[in-house]
């Protein structure tokens, strides 16, 4: 256990006169400490990128990162901080990517009525990381993402008595080199700090498919296809819904 500098203001080229410290230790942090270092972080961002004032970013090998945000001021902000901001990022955006909806995929062939339905995706992001760019604001880099779904599987002859028949379920999981980032833009508007996505991109890696149960060749290989195509683009698609989601809605009613 120990204190950690995070973030510093130096007024004037003097010493420091206002420093955070922020107690580290291995017990999950608090929902007020994490709202504080989040908000901390884009404050910052947002008065460094603030058009008004004559500023300029600076990048402090040993300490972190300082901006020079008006003449005479420099704030100062670690990388453990802007990590810290990364990680509650990830978290909002894995919870709103475990929300996304698959669609069922229903028809008939070869005289077969198929249904796949029931789909959740869950997502972990075990590597999260920021860092300022200077002139936009922040970027954000979700790596380690692993997607993971499970949907029910049937099918049935479509003509009386409707056997053969069958049912069963699969495990569709994307990991690899599936990563997510967003570039984020900080600004100051009518004394409020808001947050707008600039760019954002959603790398899905090939789902690996797991069935179980005795299917069709055919509806095998169209699960297949689904989950490498329809499917991924969709949740590709909603992932960017997501992080502009929590970032221009949830973090801006903060």
């Amino acid at each position: 256990m120990h204190f950690e500098t995070l973030f510093t203001v130096d007024i004037c080229g003097g010493e420091p006169f206002l420093v955070f410290f922020i107690f580290a230790s291995e017990t999950p942090h608090h929902t007020t400490m994490n709202t504080f270092l989040l908000l901390s972080c884009l404050i910052a961002t947002a008065v460094a990128n603030d058009s008004s004032r004559s500023h300029r970013d600076l990048l402090n090998p040993r300490k972190g990162v300082g901006l020079t945000v008006a003449a005479g001021m420099e704030v100062e902000i670690s990388q453990k901080l802007l990590d810290y901001g990364a990680g509650i990022i990830n978290e909002l955006i894995a919870t709103e990517l475990s929300k996304v909806a698959i669609p069922e995929i229903s028809g008939e062939k070869d005289g077969f009525n198929y249904d796949v339905s029931n789909c959740q995706l869950s997502a972990s992001i075990s590597s999260p990381s920021a860092a300022f760019v200077a002139g936009s604001g922040l970027s954000i880099d979700l790596a380690g993402v692993n997607l993971d779904a499970k949907c029910d599987w049937s099918y049935k002859l479509h003509s009386w008595p409707h056997v053969p028949d069958g049912s069963g379920s699969l495990d569709a999981t994307a990991g690899g080199n599936t990563a997510v980032s967003a570039s984020i833009a900080a600004t100051v508007q009518g004394g409020k700090v808001v947050l707008s996505v600039t760019q954002s991109n959603v790398d899905i890696d090939d789902f690996d498919v797991s069935i179980h149960g005795s299917i069709l060749s055919w509806l095998y290989d169209l699960i297949i296809d689904a989950f490498k195509g329809d499917i991924k683009s969709d949740i590709a698609s909603a992932a960017k819904s997501a992080i502009t989601n929590v970032i221009e809605t949830t973090l801006n009613q903060v």
